[in-house]
């Protein structure tokens, strides 16, 4: 019987991505973005930093595409306690997620993805 590699894919559409660029890299900080954003039951979903370079780093993260307006308000407020240098935001994005054993244990399920993301001329923005 032959592994099942992968066991769903799903997609929202519904989706918008914020970078906030050059946030200080030092303890806290992402506490002092996502702790007013969870007081405001905003759902964070997928977040990533990038490499730290003279102790600054770019932060992405998803938020639904309904809670955009409203994450921004709350992010461009924090400005002066974090001191980022600037938020881009992107309200046209999509989650595509592959669900199953096989993201982990076989490499050519990510090359099978990527291929197809690829061949409908599909940007990938981000990739957790």
């Amino acid at each position: 019987m032959e592994a099942v590699l992968v066991s769903g894919i799903t997609c929202d559409k519904d989706q918008a991505r914020i970078t906030l660029v050059h946030v200080p890299d030092h303890p806290g900080v992402a506490f002092s973005i996502f702790g007013p954003l969870a007081d405001e039951k905003i759902m964070v979903d997928m977040i990533v930093q990038n490499v730290s370079k003279d102790e600054l780093t770019d932060l992405t993260f998803t938020v639904p595409r309904p809670a955009l307006k409203r994450t921004l308000e709350i992010i461009r407020g924090l400005n002066e306690t974090i001191g980022y240098e600037e938020v881009v935001a992107n309200p046209d994005v999509a989650k595509v997620s592959v669900i199953g054993v096989g993201m982990r244990s076989h490499s050519s399920v990510a090359s099978k993805a990527f291929r197809a993301l690829a061949a409908e001329n599909i940007n990938i923005m981000m990739i957790s």
